[in-house]
């Protein structure tokens, strides 16, 4: 299912019970600001900014986006051959492949090893059905952290998403149980040619984990 998150965060802001995605476009232009979904290798979800002085009307769209994306069929028609030519044009990103290769060959069990953007095979066979599932199964409130910076008040945003999220249930949420790979014991390498006028060598390692507090030392 390798992409399937990637999919499923640029599908949220495509519709909800209330708003068409030209309606949401349309809205957020006016207050001159924008908004997306996002997904990353750990995470998955929706960012927005607009003008502080539209904080209530920008904050219900956002909302609408995180808890009651619809995903239409026309959308995900549309979004789906652009998803296609992104992974096809990786193979003339040099730099990208570099970096492909290496995970690909430091991780032989874990996740990591897989590219977020997925691969043709996997984005031409999604349905409308998977988006939906992984959308429920992982965007719910125990899974969650919202961030709001700016001109607001903590108080404004509390009163505000009260008064919006009542009935918001918290799901049942458990990370999913991801195997591990052990360091190499000795130096893996490996090639691919293309024909560019360029050579992109990635030499790397594992680190530590996300929870552990030498991470940042690392960094």
């Amino acid at each position: 299912t390798a992409g399937l998150s990637s999919f499923t965060g640029r599908m949220m802001t495509r519709g909800t019970g209330k708003h068409t995605a030209d309606d949401i476009a349309r809205e957020m232009d006016s207050m001159a600001g924008g908004l997306s979904g996002f997904s990353g290798r750990n995470s998955i979800g929706v960012r927005g900014e607009f003008l502080s002085r539209y904080f209530e009307r920008g904050m219900g769209i956002f909302l609408d986006t995180l808890t009651d994306a619809r995903f239409p069929q026309a959308e995900l028609d549309k979004e789906r051959p652009i998803v296609v030519e992104e992974i096809r044009n990786r193979e003339d990103d040099i730099s990208t492949l570099a970096f492909e290769l290496f995970v690909q060959n430091l991780y032989k069990a874990h996740p990591y090893r897989f590219d977020p953007l997925g691969t043709e095979k996997n984005v031409l066979a999604f349905t409308r059905d998977n988006l939906v599932d992984f959308y429920k199964k992982y965007l719910v409130p125990a899974n969650m952290t919202l961030v709001v910076v700016g001109d607001v008040t903590p108080a404004q945003v509390t009163a505000f998403l009260e008064d919006r999220i009542a009935g918001w249930k918290p799901g049942d949420f458990a990370p999913p149980k991801v195997p591990q790979d052990e360091p190499p014991k000795e130096p893996r390498t490996a090639y691919k040619y293309k024909e560019k006028e360029q050579a992109h060598i990635v030499m790397g390692f594992m680190g530590t984990t996300v929870r552990d507090p030498g991470r940042y030392t690392l960094e």
